[in-house]
């Protein structure tokens, strides 16, 4: 059976709600990086250190997303046979939040995070 890879998955995770997520994985190796903010956390954050202009076009920006969370979203390339494909994606896609865990989230549950904590910056 052809294994499957998973390529440039660009995420969301409700317990890191600031950064914008890469998960790259190929034969037998996966990496996850911070790619950056998303920019709906940017307007959420008080302390931004935004002028009222620049908070007023990321504004105007977010209100042309199409997710329900801004900008933040879930974008995923997966390749692979196609039965490997679907069942990989399933198991993905429970990982979704349910309504209920949503407006949880929404009210201010912090959700247990299962990514390691430490950041390691490389240099050349």
């Amino acid at each position: 059976m052809k294994e499957f890879i998973v390529a440039r998955v660009f995420f969301w995770l409700v317990s890191r709600d600031h950064q914008s997520l890469l998960w790259n994985q190929a034969a037998g190796g996966i990496s996850l990086e911070i790619m950056g903010t998303w920019r709906a956390a940017i307007v959420e954050d008080k302390n931004n250190g935004l002028l009222d202009e620049e908070i007023k076009l990321l504004k105007e920006k977010l209100s042309k997303e199409s997710g329900r969370f801004g900008d933040r979203c879930c974008d995923l390339t997966v390749i692979g046979d196609k039965e490997q494909v679907d069942r990989f994606t399933d198991k993905l896609k429970s990982c979704f939040l349910t309504e209920e865990e949503i407006s949880q989230w929404r009210n201010g549950l912090v959700f247990k995070d299962p990514w390691p904590t430490n950041i390691v910056k490389l240099s050349k």
